[in-house]
């Protein structure tokens, strides 16, 4: 099965193509890294989206964006404990 087969849940099309075709897209990738900020579980998010966990899962897997848009806010949300950004004059005081 190719990638736009595994993703036919929302009747009968598939998912990602019409976030793509409606321009819902952008508000989608917003809502996941949002959600991924907030540490909203997997199975919550996909109660708001309206699809199953395991096709979420396999969207991550075809379409990189959806988990480029989970690591950025995850990315983000451990940056401002970086020691990188912590020096140790400013640490001291």
């Amino acid at each position: 099965m190719g990638k736009i087969g595994r993703h036919r849940r929302l009747y009968g099309t598939d998912i990602y193509k019409n976030w793509v075709e409606t321009g819902k897209l952008p508000e989608i990738l917003d809502f996941i890294s949002e959600c991924a900020k907030k540490l909203v579980s997997q199975r919550e998010m996909c109660e708001q989206l309206g699809i199953n966990q395991s096709t979420f899962s396999s969207m991550k897997k075809f379409h990189p964006d959806i988990q480029a848009a989970i690591d950025k806010a995850k990315y983000e949300l451990k940056k401002p404990f970086s020691f990188s950004d912590v020096t140790r004059s400013n640490f001291w005081g």
